[in-house]
């Protein structure tokens, strides 16, 4: 499976310590006060022109419709028969992502599907984008996840993060970390690790993917989509996946964050791949005249040895964070809500 899990054992009272605490959301104890404010749902024969051919049967399931209104569709999703709609709860009146896949799978996929869902579900860390509802049927499957709308790092990275002072970095790196540690201590290898994986949730709040979710056969691959972030060792033919694979990969995100370039992603595939297991480094950067703590993070992340990378919790301790003070973060905001008002 794409994100792959073993048998979780039981954490240790430092180890929750180390995690960063999500608030629960609360549910609305009194919806008869909120029907005036409930969201117009889109007309149901509208959703169902929305679909062609067997995707009219969409509307059909009806635990989804008793739990959700949709509201606005969003967009084709690539590489699946299906659409995303902003929906949002009957209860809580939340706004959630629905992501509504045609069901080509088969029963056994079906179950182990529905068996890795569960264990998602489960997930809850303030980095990793939360499924909070999923249903199946013969037509169609439907995940319900948490709402985001500000694009992915990729994007940022090509529009704005090349131009950030170290310490913004810092502080979005540190979450991508943090979200890595979470599920390493959940003994889950997310596998697919890059900068279109992450999402921007809210201004300078960044969330994890996680495979599955927007591609159902994900799961039942052993490689990253993406070979220009996988590390060397994972081109092998009886490699087995382990949280260093990851680790490499963040250390990838990484050094794009610093200097804005894949240090080894080429236009041919099979060169991509020569130099991720040469360590044949193609950017234009003097990495000997570097020297300072996101270097020494990066080399140490990116070593051709899985031996040699440090775990994710062993990253969060580089000196490189130290750079981020509570203070210099409120004036990177302040400087952020001027800019969005020019």
């Amino acid at each position: 499976m794409g994100c792959s899990a073993s048998k979780k054992t039981k954490k240790t009272k430092t180890d929750q310590d180390d995690l960063p605490k999500q608030k629960l959301l609360t549910l609305d104890t009194k919806p008869e006060e909120r029907k005036s404010k409930q969201p117009k749902s889109l007309d149901k024969t509208k959703v169902a022109e929305l679909f062609q051919g067997d995707h009219q049967q969409i509307y059909r399931n009806k635990k989804f419709q008793n739990d959700y209104f949709i509201t606005e569709e969003k967009v084709q999703i690539n590489g699946l028969n299906g659409k995303i709609f902003v929906v949002e709860n009957k209860v809580t009146g939340l706004k959630r992502i629905a992501k509504i896949a045609k069901n080509t799978l088969t029963n056994d996929q079906i179950n182990e599907y529905v068996n890795y869902l569960q264990q998602i579900k489960k997930l809850d860390h303030p980095n990793i984008i939360k499924l909070y509802d999923f249903y199946n049927d013969d037509k169609h499957i439907y995940l319900v996840e948490e709402y985001y709308n500000g694009g992915d790092l990729y994007q940022r990275l090509n529009q704005e993060m090349q131009s950030s002072e170290k310490i913004h970095i810092a502080y979005v790196f540190q979450q991508v970390l943090s979200g890595i540690y979470y599920l390493h201590q959940q003994e889950i290898v997310h596998k697919n690790i890059s900068t279109s994986g992450v999402v921007v949730a809210q201004k300078s709040h960044f969330l994890i993917k996680l495979t599955g979710l927007d591609d159902l056969f994900d799961i039942f691959q052993d490689s990253n989509q993406d070979i220009s972030y996988r590390a060397p060792e994972t081109f092998f033919e009886k490699y087995k996946w382990n949280q260093m694979a990851d680790i490499w990969s963040a250390g990838i995100i990484l050094f794009e964050l610093m200097y804005g370039s894949h240090p080894f992603k080429d236009q041919s595939r099979q060169v991509t791949i020569q130099n991720i297991k040469r360590n044949n480094i193609k950017a234009d950067i003097n990495l000997n005249s570097i020297n300072d703590e996101s270097y020494k993070l990066i080399s140490e992340m990116i070593n051709p040895d899985p031996k040699m990378r440090p775990t994710a919790k062993e990253c969060l301790k580089f000196q490189f964070f130290k750079t981020i003070r509570r203070s210099s973060m409120k004036c990177f905001i302040k400087s952020q809500r001027i800019l969005e008002k020019k």
